[in-house]
């Protein structure tokens, strides 16, 4: 797992954008809760060693955390 500190550590200070989607998944219970942390990170990872455009992953971000707002819990 690659963690929220190393995710700042590569990107820096000014990445921010993940915690979108970690505050719109907060209502998940706490096992997909830890899921979703961890594919975020895991993402985030791919996006900053790849170079990926801010512009680009937000919109993703965006996209991502409206969809999760709109799981209801089982």
């Amino acid at each position: 797992m690659f963690g929220l500190i190393g995710t700042t550590a590569i990107g820096g200070s000014s990445i921010r954008q993940h915690y979108v989607l970690l505050l719109a998944g907060r209502h998940l219970p706490a096992e997909l809760f830890t899921r979703l942390r961890n594919e975020i990170e895991q993402a985030m990872a791919v996006w900053l060693f790849a170079g990926v455009p801010a512009k680009k992953y937000e919109r993703a971000i965006v996209a991502g955390a409206r969809d999760l707002r709109a799981v209801k819990k089982t």
